[in-house]
């Protein structure tokens, strides 16, 4: 779905789902880089 709002030009939920696994990780001193990253990534492409 993340793909299908990118593709329309919609806000993508990314955040609300890998990057709040990279954050709890983060906050208990557990890498979760491919969390991070997909996060960043997917962020870069979504508008806003």
């Amino acid at each position: 779905s993340m793909l299908q709002d990118v593709e329309a030009g919609r806000p993508t939920e990314v955040d609300a789902i890998n990057g709040a696994v990279y954050r709890h990780g983060e906050l208990r001193g557990v890498a979760a880089p491919l969390n991070q990253a997909m996060t960043l990534l997917v962020s870069s492409l979504a508008p806003g």
